[in-house]
């Protein structure tokens, strides 16, 4: 079994990062805004101000996944507020954990895509 880390050094925009459920949830809505305006997903004068809904997904092959609800400040047209977060990792489940170097080229489509 896979020792469990907290939270890790990101690639691609410079953040440490939530490597499961529980550090997310304890990051909360002032790590979402960081994290959210690093990608550009809000801009700098928006927040998020609520995770209003935080429930495990148990579907796939590779890493945990959530399913997501939070609110804002300022609720702008295209922003959504219901999304699904995947983490590489799944420190409780070694064959799944295995698998986690996949998402790397996930990630780097998804920043492709919203750039």
């Amino acid at each position: 079994m896979a020792e469990q880390e907290d939270w890790v050094q990101g690639d691609f925009l410079g953040l440490t990062l939530p490597a499961h459920p529980d550090a997310l949830a304890s990051g909360g809505a002032s790590y979402l805004t960081r994290a959210f305006r690093a990608s550009g997903a809000i801009a700098s004068d928006n927040r998020v101000t609520d995770i209003s809904s935080l429930e495990e997904c148990t579907a796939g092959s590779t890493g945990r996944k959530l399913r997501l609800s939070v609110a804002y400040a300022k609720q702008v047209e295209g922003l959504h507020q219901d999304l699904f977060v995947k983490f590489s990792r799944d420190f409780g489940d070694a064959l799944r954990d295995r698998a986690r170097y996949q998402m790397a080229r996930e990630v780097r489509f998804a920043c492709l895509l919203y750039t």
